[in-house]
């Protein structure tokens, strides 16, 4: 399954013609989950994006970031290299549809681990990225949830202040997240320990 995320993201990664040489072969190399350690040394100040815009980190036709596309393409090494270097900048930053990197991750790949270097972040930014709603009003817990990722979903609850998404008298939310969890049979204690009553 991660062969066929990984080409039809590939044939999607449409670069501008903005971008240099080797900013274009490693936009593809990270399409491909082909490692990029030699490329971007994250304990540097020299990269191959001088100008450090944001132009030059993400794609124009779909706004989406090397973190973005790295998410996609799988590779955990990838994307602990891009925080390591860019953090917060990369972290935040939403594609056209309004997803982060842990939007897509909770769609595509349902990996705790590139989920938890995103979260666990030493800034505190990984707490704001929980909430980021993408275009559709949707948070990463529930795009887990939807997708069947039952450990992801775990760890996204554990970590998401759920009274903030779930406060006021419109029970909608705390409905749709129990119902996602139904339907991915994530009956886990720590589900159940939450007032989704309504």
């Amino acid at each position: 399954m991660k062969n066929n995320l990984t080409l039809e993201f590939t044939m999607a990664v449409v670069l501008d013609d903005s971008f240099g040489q080797q900013q274009k072969d490693l936009f593809r190399k990270v399409a491909k989950a082909d490692y990029i350690g030699n490329e971007i040394n994250p304990n540097t100040d020299v990269d191959l994006f001088k100008k450090n815009t944001d132009v030059d980190i993400t794609t124009s036709a779909s706004g989406r970031t090397l973190l973005h596309v790295a998410v996609i393409a799988g590779n955990v090494d990838n994307v602990k290299i891009l925080m390591a270097k860019w953090k917060e900048r990369l972290l935040l930053m939403q594609d056209k549809h309004g997803d982060t990197a842990l939007s897509l991750v909770a769609h595509y790949t349902g990996n705790t681990d590139m989920a938890k270097c995103m979260v666990e972040t030493k800034h505190g930014s990984g707490e704001k990225l929980l909430e980021i709603q993408n275009k559709e009003n949707i948070i990463p817990i529930l795009m887990a949830a939807a997708n069947g990722h039952k450990e992801l979903t775990t760890y996204l609850y554990s970590k998401t202040d759920l009274n903030k998404f779930f406060e006021g008298d419109d029970p909608k939310n705390r409905i749709l997240l129990l119902s996602l969890c139904i339907t991915a049979e994530i009956f886990g204690k720590q589900i159940y320990g939450t007032n989704l009553s309504v």
